[in-house]
C-alpha cells in the first residue's frame, strides 16, 4: 500500500521546505518521526482482526475493539468532501463493524487504514478496571 504521503515524509528534512533563511523553523523530530511512523507503507490489517482508532486520529473510540470486515488495496481516493477538509482525499481501504451509542447499535463504516492500530485487549481491560474504580 503506498501512501500518499509516504514518499513526502521519507524527504522532510529537520526545516519547513519552502521558507527563506530569516523565516526557517526546525520542526520537532518527535513529530517528523510519529508521522513518519504513521504514514509509512504497511500491509492492511486481516480480514477477522481486531484494530482500534489511534488516539491521535479524526476517528473517536480510540481504545474500543473494531473488526476488520473487507480491505480494499486498490481502493480509490475519496474527492466528495469539502475542499480543503480532512475528509478529502481520503483512502478509505478497511471496513470495519464496531458498537456505537454507547455499545447499543452495531455499525460498519469504510476507514483510513492509517487511523487504524492492532486492539490491545489486555490494555482494554486495565483501562475498564481504572475507569470503574475512579467511579
Amino acid at each position: 500500500m503506498s501512501h500518499p504521503f509516504a514518499a513526502m515524509l521519507a524527504r522532510m528534512g529537520d526545516e519547513n521546505p519552502g521558507q527563506d533563511a530569516e523565516t526557517k523553523r526546525p520542526l520537532h523530530e518527535a513529530q517528523i518521526a510519529e508521522l513518519r511512523e504513521i504514514f509509512a507503507e504497511r500491509p492492511l490489517p486481516t480480514v477477522g482482526s481486531l484494530v482500534t482508532p489511534r488516539a491521535n486520529c479524526y476517528l473517536t473510540g480510540a481504545g474500543e475493539p473494531h473488526l476488520v470486515l473487507e480491505t480494499r488495496e486498490d481502493a480509490p481516493l475519496d474527492w466528495s468532501g469539502p475542499v480543503c477538509s480532512h475528509v478529502t482525499g481520503r483512502k478509505l481501504d478497511v471496513r470495519v463493524a464496531c458498537l456505537s451509542n454507547e455499545g447499543q447499535v452495531y455499525v460498519t463504516f469504510w476507514v483510513e487504514s492509517w487511523c487504524l492500530v492492532a486492539y490491545d485487549s489486555e490494555d482494554a481491560v486495565r483501562r475498564a478496571i481504572t475507569t470503574s474504580s475512579a467511579t
